[in-house]
Order: C-alpha cells, then structure tokens, then sequence
C-alpha cells in the first residue's frame, strides 16, 4: 500500500466520515484518531459491503462512485442524486460517493462516503490510489464545475471502468475532455455541449398520488436556496405575489451565511411580508400541507415535485416576471427541456400567469409519465450498461 495514503475518521450526527490524506492535503485537529487505509478499510468500508452481499445472497457487488465536489444540506442535484442511488441499489447495484464536502444527510447516512481535496496538488494521485484500493464497476462525475476533472486521464480510467458524467448547469465546459467520456448525460437542452457522446438524462419524480385541490388558497410556497445565483427568481415570486394579492412563504435553509445575506435583503426591500419557514423536505411537506398554498413556485426539481402531486407549478424565471410562468399542457414539453429552469424566451412557449381557480386542470397522465423517474432510470440503466 501506498506510504502517503492515510485515513482519518470523524464521527458527526451519528455517522462517520472518511477523510483520505496525502501529501500537501489540509490537516484537521491533531486530536483525531488517525488509522491505516488497510485497517479502516477492513472494519467499517467492509461492512457495507458484506451487508450488501448478504442481502443480494452473496453474489459479487456491481457497484459505481459517483464523483462531486460537494453536497449541500438541500438541493436539486442532491435530491437527483439520492433518487439515482436508492434506485440503483434496489436493482442490485451499490452507490459510492466521492467528494470533499458533503452535508446531505439522506446520502451520509446511507451510502459510503470517500472525502478527497478534489483542488489539491496531488488530487489525481490520491484518486487513482482510491481506485487501486476499491474497484468500481462505473465512474459518473457530477459536474457543477469542471476544474478538478481537467486533470483526470480519462483514457486511463476507461480500460478498468466505464466512465461517463452528468452535467447539471452552465459553465465553461472542456469539450475535448468531456468528449473522451463513454457517456455525457445532460440535465437541460440549454446546456451548450455538442458531443458525439450526449443524452439527455432530465429529472423526474417517483409518482405519488394527486393530493391538492382548489381551496381558496390564499398563500405561495417559494422552495429553493438562497444565495446569489436564485435571488432574481425569489425576486420573481415576490413580485408576482404583490401584483395578485398572495401572502407569500419561502422554504429554504437559513443557516448558511449566502443565505442569512439574501434573506436580510429581502427583509429590506420587501419587509416583513415574505414568511422564512426554513428548509422542508419538499414531498413530504407538500403531502402534508396540500390544502394551504394556492400554488409553489422555483425552478427546476420544484416544480416536478410539485405537478406530481398536483399543485399548480410556476417556474420563476432569471429573466425577470415577464417571462415567468405556470407550467401548462401548452408549455410543459418545452419547459421540461429546459429542466424548468427559464433562462431564455424568444417565443418558444407561451406564458401563462393566471392564478389557478376552480376550473383549474391538473396536467393530464400522460404528460406526468413523462416527469415519472422510473421511466428515466430505465433508459439510465442502458446508459451505464451495468
């Protein structure tokens, strides 16, 4: 075994957290319990993996590491992700995690976390290292940001495993890296790559039973984080509820410091008006609180979750509250291209910003099969082959 490779292992919430350590990497409190790769290995990454093959009757793991930098406590990529791994461990498949920050609890304590300081010198050394130790069938980079990726030897990687990505926004992209990928699965038809090696993997919802009806609701659920990036769609939602005379709610987690920012300019420009109820667990809470909110608003996995149990979806735009709207049957195969995230309109859908009332229709089944993630594994399992 590599000399430089150690491991260092923290208890937090109740769950342990790995921490690989080479050269030139970051050092936490001295106080910590340091042990040898071998010996961490054997006792706990171990453990899963015998739990899994006992389950599975004691056949060989297929397995696959999903590579992201970091992992916010709420999120869109987070919830994707979650619902990727829970699916690919029901057919047999075990999810592993690589990243260097990882705050989502769903995944933490589920799953094997890795932890690597994805921006160090000897990044690329220690992530080959990982690979000698633990074999993976697939390796999928998450990409928010590519500058780590640029490093890897793709080439390398693809004579033991099969190697694709998934890109969930907009940045500068390394197409000739990116091309040498098995597999590039984007989230959004926005999303300017080109490559022989593209699908599309959009989001979706495991169904769930229609559960909102019309009730003279009077409240708006806005769900999304809060930092720079989403305030113009929280300014969006805060317009269109001042100009229909809605008692607006905003669901998001308030600890963070871009989040306690934009909440206090919001407070500052909007007053006290706008409810923080802090972060929910989208389902549930809009299972829970069906007959209370007239309609949800944000972009992206919001709104799925939203139509999947039938509550009227308006998708806050970049542009501004001219180009916001619900989503309709007129308007839903467009929107869902664009994962519901409304950064151009050049009349390729039409607006809709009437309140729903009660001749309002929910979308038809057959346009909800569409946004159904069972369908979208499926076609995900023939992408990774596995």
């Amino acid at each position: 075994m590599a000399s430089h490779l150690f491991v260092s292992i923290q208890k937090e919430r109740g769950h342990l957290r790995i921490y690989f350590w080479g050269k030139k990497i970051f050092s936490y409190n001295t106080d910590r319990n340091f042990f040898s790769k071998n010996f961490f290995y054997r006792k706990n990454i171990l453990l899963n993996e015998r739990n899994f093959q006992l389950r599975k009757g004691g056949e060989k793991e297929r397995s696959i590491l999903f590579v992201i930098p970091s992992l916010e406590s709420k999120g869109g990529i987070e919830s994707r992700l979650l619902k990727y791994a829970q699916q690919l461990r029901l057919v047999g498949i075990e999810p592993y995690f690589l990243s260097q920050y990882n705050e989502y609890t769903p995944i933490l304590d589920n799953f094997t976390i890795y932890y690597l300081r994805f921006h160090d010198a000897n990044f690329k050394k220690c992530f080959f290292e990982l690979l000698k130790h633990k074999h993976f069938d697939a390796i999928e980079f998450q990409f928010g940001g590519t500058e780590y990726f640029e490093k890897l030897d793709i080439e390398a990687l693809k004579k033991s495993h099969r190697v694709g990505g998934t890109i969930h926004g907009l940045f500068p992209l390394p197409e000739n890296q990116l091309a040498k990928l098995d597999y590039c699965c984007l989230v959004s038809n926005s999303i300017p790559y080109n490559g022989h090696n593209k699908v599309f993997q959009l989001n979706g919802v495991i169904p769930h039973p229609v559960c909102w009806k019309f009730n003279e609701q009077r409240k708006a659920l806005f769900i999304s984080r809060l930092d720079k990036e989403k305030l113009p769609t929280l300014k969006v939602f805060l317009d269109f509820c001042l100009e229909k005379n809605i008692i607006p709610e905003i669901a998001a987690p308030l600890s963070n410091k871009n989040a306690l920012a934009v909440r206090s300019l919001i407070k500052h420009e909007y007053g006290d008006t706008p409810s923080f109820i802090g972060a929910i667990d989208t389902l549930q809470f809009l299972k829970k609180h069906s007959q209370e909110y007239l309609f949800v608003a944000g972009v992206g996995q919001v709104p799925i979750e939203a139509l999947s149990l039938g509550y009227p979806a308006f998708v806050c735009s970049h542009l501004g509250l001219e180009h916001s709207s619900f989503v309709s049957e007129k308007n839903f195969d467009v929107l869902r291209t664009y994962n519901f995230v409304i950064r151009r309109n050049k009349g390729e859908f039409p607006v809709s910003q009437e309140l729903p009332d009660k001749n309002f229709h929910q979308l038809p089944a057959e346009l909800l099969k569409k946004i159904s993630f069972l369908e979208i594994f499926a076609e995900y399992r023939k992408i990774i082959r596995l």
